[in-house]
């Protein structure tokens, strides 16, 4: 393609983001940027406006220089920076493959720095550089970066959806005006349509539902932030998402509490709409619907609540999943193994295999390999950690790379082979029945909040014995000084 400024790939993350880990969905479901990578993009090219997305791509120097380099006006400098270059006539190019790996925020308040950022980027392009009236680009051109700014309205929408059916249970509040068989004859059909057209284009890369449980969770934190914008949209600043962090233990985070706050205000519009159900006769239509669409809400946010406990997370180096043969050396025996490699990171790799013999502990080996491309790898290694499995035994193994050649060797290894990683996406990418999404989102919600719940009550009573703690400390403190004045006036 002539005159071309960018070549970008798909983002690749080797751990889960805060919603997969902490709702335990790695690996089972499709993760939340697989629909805009795998699917969304490829429309964006086939209308030449795949867009930078920070990392992950390669751009001709030549023509960044033409535009002054990175632009810097917003916080979203790459998809600013390809506006810029789209509109000097230049095109651009999306190939569907993963070429690096990266790593998501480790924890959900980290997440939320980093979508606030997207947000208050992609808002400010809309408003100051306004890609509608965009000189140069095409109109498909100028549709597509609407539509990539509109997107982080949603939060508004989320919002309104949840608290609509509240605002006329709780307080009478007329949010529609339609019967039951009109809601019957036009709104449902809109919806299953809505449902089925949504699965049939984006069924691999993004189940049904998933997109309203990321979205009513994140609407509620990110609707400060666009009014922020929207007020000074010069204001907001660049602020750097925090990676590879750890959590010692499983925790609580204090975000939950304005959503446990919302779903608390869901919960009570249950009894209250079928008390008004029988009190009413004349309005059931309607309360039949809201009360309907209250437990659609109740549905989602207790689904979405696992998503604020943060789960341990110690690991030095997260562990890609990984397949492949591996011959393993034991030097005590002098005895060669055939195994098979299950996950792998720069410290080590989980490895499959039988043994004639026991294995001791942390014991000595050598793990052989090959990459895709042939080449023979010989890794010291310790087995650190064994669990028999029927006839199998499944052996973690910690990487002993002496000297900086060995840990080259290592990373090439370990980061070299970009297939392991289309072929964990592949893994992901699968559809499931309607049934077989309902049935892991209820067993989804009911761990998540189940741990929520163990953990407020455990917060809760953690603040109260510190606040007895401090009440009776202080009416102590009161006494002893009542005491010693008493003392005083009697001498």
């Amino acid at each position: 393609m002539k005159m071309l400024f960018l070549v970008q790939t798909p983002h690749f993350f080797i751990n889960p983001d805060p919603f997969e880990k902490n709702l335990a969905i790695f690996g089972e479901a499709p993760g939340e940027n697989e629909m805009f990578y795998h699917g969304i993009h490829h429309g964006l090219d086939s209308w030449n406006a795949s867009y930078f997305c920070g990392s992950a791509a390669l751009l001709r120097r030549k023509y960044l220089m033409e535009v002054g380099g990175i632009a810097g006006e917003t916080i979203t400098e790459d998809a600013e920076t390809t506006v810029a270059l789209h509109s000097k006539g230049y095109n651009s190019v999306y190939i569907d493959r993963p070429m690096v790996c990266g790593l998501s925020p480790e924890s959900f308040d980290d997440m939320l720095v980093q979508r606030s950022r997207w947000a208050q980027g992609m808002i400010q392009i809309f408003i100051l550089k306004n890609p509608l009236f965009a000189k140069g680009m095409k109109w498909y051109q100028r549709l597509c970066y609407m539509s990539a700014s509109l997107f982080w309205f949603f939060g508004f929408s989320r919002f309104i959806f949840y608290i609509v059916p509240a605002a006329f249970l709780l307080f009478g509040l007329k949010v529609y005006h339609a019967s039951f068989a009109e809601i019957v004859a036009y709104a449902l059909p809109h919806v299953i349509g809505c449902i089925v057209v949504t699965d049939f284009l984006h069924g691999k890369f993004r189940w049904p539902f998933f997109s309203e449980i990321y979205e009513s969770v994140l609407s509620i934190f990110l609707m400060p932030v666009i009014f922020s914008v929207i007020r000074n949209p010069r204001h907001p600043t660049f602020k750097v998402t925090p990676k590879g962090q750890s959590l010692g233990e499983t925790v609580l985070t204090l975000q939950a509490v304005p959503f446990l706050f919302m779903v608390f205000i869901i919960a009570a519009c249950v009894p209250v709409g079928i008390i008004k159900w029988i009190q009413f006769p004349l309005y059931r239509d309607i309360i039949l619907i809201t009360l309907f669409w209250t437990m659609f809400n109740l549905f989602i946010a207790v689904a979405s609540l696992g998503a604020f406990v943060e789960r341990r997370q110690i690991r030095r180096h997260h562990r890609m999943w990984a397949r492949g043969e591996v011959n393993v050396y034991f030097p005590r025996m002098k005895y060669i193994l055939q195994g098979e490699i299950k996950d792998i990171s720069y410290s080590g790799m989980g490895v499959q295999l039988k043994t004639p013999f026991p294995i001791k502990p942390e014991e000595d080996v050598v793990l052989n390999v090959r990459d895709i491309y042939g080449e023979k790898y010989a890794f010291d290694a310790r087995i650190f950690r064994k669990i028999k499995k029927k006839e199998y035994v499944f052996c973690g193994c910690d990487f002993v790379a002496k000297g900086k050649a060995a840990q080259l060797r290592l990373i090439k290894y370990v980061y070299g082979d970009s297939q392991r990683w289309e072929d964990f996406l592949q893994k992901r990418f699968k559809r499931v029945s309607p049934w077989g999404i309902f049935y892991f989102i209820v067993r989804m919600g009911i761990k998540g909040s189940r741990d929520c719940v163990t953990l407020s009550s455990k917060l809760l009573y953690s603040v109260l014995k510190k606040s007895f703690f401090v009440i009776y400390g202080k009416m102590q403190s009161l006494w002893l000084k009542k005491m010693k004045l008493e003392g005083l006036h009697t001498k």
